[in-house]
């Protein structure tokens, strides 16, 4: 799951082919919290290139989600 999915679900939505519960069980399993991006998209990918060239303090750019909640998914 990405924030992608999400997008497209909030579409469903909104013309009545998802239920917001849905909704928002994805929203918890696809959307990043604290931490990197579920989406891997280019500011992620930035933060890691900054890490491994030295830019970025180790471990800025990749922390896992700060929730617990998280872990279930």
């Amino acid at each position: 799951m990405t924030v992608v999915d999400v997008f497209e679900a909030s579409g469903f939505t909104r013309s009545a082919r998802c239920l917001t519960e849905d909704l928002e069980t994805l929203e918890q399993v696809a959307c990043p919290s604290a931490g990197s991006c579920g989406g891997q998209f280019t500011a992620n990918t930035m933060a890691t290139v900054s890490e491994a060239i030295g830019l970025a303090l180790p471990l800025l750019g990749r922390g896992t989600g700060a929730y617990e909640i998280r872990d279930r998914f």
